[in-house]
């Protein structure tokens, strides 16, 4: 205690710029000693430990104001606040600069080694190390800096580090990423597993890509086949779930638009927020909210407008406030959609539909894994960086089917409900609606061209026979069997119809002649009397059929069907020769 004392006693009497420096002195001392030692050496060994992480063997440095360069950190040294890189750690610096700094020796040098940073997005990444005529060795990546003249260019910011050495070699990385909070996973990786490792990205990218664009070339083929909007919709929600891939992954800046860096500084945080609003559009067009509340709608496109504002402004003045605003808003959309998807569910028992709201589930489950990491609350991983991709490769293929199958189904009922006006609905056949103006236009052309044509009318003489034996449904199956073995002996241009309960008519349009038309009337008896399994045992059809040569004056369509029915309904039961009866 007296030597604390006398040490006190003697520091007060020094000369105030000597007190001063001393001071100065103690204080970076004392600031080094906080920060611990500098880091121990990295024996690069790719034979030993191929792939190295950087938490434990680097430190970290925090420039608040930016403005620090190379020389001026290299300088400062130890006096600066360094501290040790831990896993999973997130640096928030908006308007701030993150420095690393790390030792490295390899001995030999069979393999080359790299530093890579792992996730794309980041805005500008600096790796300095001395050269051998003691200058600065810089080399830059980023979302600032096109993919092609990267150091070593790529899907993620990878350096290479300096070959085989005698002494370690000190390295010194500078990090720029506004908005979002710096937590990349950094390693050093030697030459062979980086190549493998690129080699089987490139392999499931492709493949992922090559999925996308395979349902959007589908979904674009059936909107324009279909004319529907909701496939239309749904087309315009995968182009924009691929557009925001290639900018999330890196691809697009690789391969798609590699000198584009305005684009590609702004794809990371533009296109995610925008793909989000045509997903909850396109959930809106899929599950129809103003069905169960008009208010819900309402906050739907209330959402999808405030988005797409913020964005906008966000791209005119870039704020790390306004960009955690907009991740909090797509919060609150990702819960607009899901009590959208519910709603409907309990709203509706279509299949198709149920289907589509399950195959969208893991895409709005592992979407909140990087809207988390947006928020600041997670660091980046595996699920932040492929939540998406993953999700989008399990639900692609589901809501194109589902889709596709719900909007066939709603056609083919469409498509129903327009034929039963002209079409007969037991046999399939067309109607008298088809039938008479066809006879009508038949008649004139053959009137002011010189030529004929047939019409064979055709009575079931049996119908009410085999009804009253076998019972209503077996009588429908004689008709059925009826229409099938007419529509067989019917040309690809004679037109096949049923004309009212028991009768049928066939138009043969085409020029015919007398002989050819009896042929087909002989036929088609002969047709009839075959054993068919729709028939009960030993039953048959019995048919009689009109042949009438046109035209004939002053007959218009339906006056020649009542002419000939009425001939067709009296003719005789003999033998099948007798069945057919030649009118005029």
């Amino acid at each position: 205690m007296p030597a604390v004392v006398a040490l006190l006693h003697w520091f007060l009497r020094l000369p105030g710029r000597a007190r001063h420096g001393l001071a100065l002195v103690l204080l970076a001392l004392g600031s080094a000693a906080l920060a611990g030692p500098p880091p121990a050496v990295i024996e690069l060994d790719a034979r030993v430990r191929p792939v190295v992480p950087l938490p434990g063997h680097a430190q970290f440095w925090i420039d608040s104001g930016g403005q620090l360069d190379i020389d001026a950190v290299v300088r400062q040294g130890d006096a600066l606040d360094w501290r040790p890189v831990l896993d999973e750690a997130r640096y928030p610096l908006e308007g701030q600069v993150l420095w690393f700094r790390f030792r490295a020796h390899q001995q030999s040098a069979p393999q080359r080694w790299f530093i890579e940073l792992m996730d794309s997005g980041i805005d500008r990444a600096v790796l300095y190390q001395r050269s051998g005529d003691d200058a600065w060795h810089r080399q830059e990546a980023g979302d600032a800096v096109p993919v092609p003249h990267w150091p070593v260019p790529g899907r993620l910011p990878t350096f290479s580090l300096t070959t085989k050495t005698e002494a370690p070699v000190d390295y010194w990385l500078r990090v720029e990423h506004a908005r979002v909070a710096y937590s990349a996973p950094i390693r050093l990786i030697s030459g062979t597993p980086l190549a493998v490792s690129r080699d089987q990205e490139q392999f499931l990218l492709g493949g992922y890509f090559g999925l996308l664009a395979m349902v959007l070339m589908m979904a674009l083929a059936l909107s324009i086949a279909w004319r529907d909007r909701l496939m239309i919709g749904y087309a315009a929600y995968v182009a924009s779930v691929g557009i925001t891939q290639l900018g999330q992954l890196g691809t697009g800046a690789q391969y798609v638009w590699p000198y584009w860096d305005g684009w590609n500084r702004l794809s990371t945080f533009v296109a995610p927020s925008l793909s989000a609003v045509v997903g909850l559009l396109f959930i809106r067009m899929l599950t129809e909210p103003a069905r169960s509340s008009v208010w819900l709608d309402r906050a739907v496109l209330a959402v999808a407008a405030l988005t797409t504002t913020l964005v906008l402004l966000d791209i005119a003045v870039p704020l790390g406030a306004t960009y955690r605003l907009i991740g909090d808003v797509l919060l609150l959309l990702l819960a607009l959609v899901a009590v959208c998807m519910a709603l409907a569910w309990r709203r509706s028992p279509d299949r198709h539909l149920r289907l589509a709201i399950l195959g969208f589930m893991p895409m709005l489950l592992l979407a909140l894994f990087p809207l988390a990491r947006t928020l600041g609350l997670i660091a980046t991983s595996g699920l932040t960086r492929y939540g998406l991709a993953i999700g989008a490769a399990l639900e692609m293929p589901i809501l194109l089917y589902a889709i596709a199958t719900g909007v066939a189904s709603r056609r083919e009922a469409r498509v129903r409900a327009a034929a039963s006006a002209t079409t007969d609905a037991l046999t399939g056949l067309a109607n008298l609606r088809v039938l008479t103006p066809r006879l009508d236009g038949a008649l004139a052309r053959a009137d002011k061209q010189g030529s004929s044509f047939a019409v064979l009318v055709v009575h079931v003489a049996n119908w009410k026979d085999i009804a009253a034996a076998h019972g209503l449904q077996a009588a429908e199956r004689a008709l059925v069997l009826t229409a099938s073995r007419l529509r067989r002996i019917a040309g690809e241009v004679d037109l096949a119809a049923r004309v009212s309960e028991a009768d049928f008519a066939v138009l043969l349009e085409a020029p015919t002649t007398r002989p050819d038309a009896i042929a087909r009337a002989r036929r088609i008896v002969d047709e009839g009397a075959r054993d068919s399994a729709l028939l009960a045992k030993g039953d048959a059809l019995a048919l009689r059929v009109s042949v009438a040569m046109l035209p004939r004056k002053p007959l218009n369509g339906a006056a020649v069907l009542r002419w000939m029915l009425g001939a067709a309904r009296a003719g005789r039961m003999g033998p099948a020769e007798d069945r057919v009866r030649v009118l005029g």
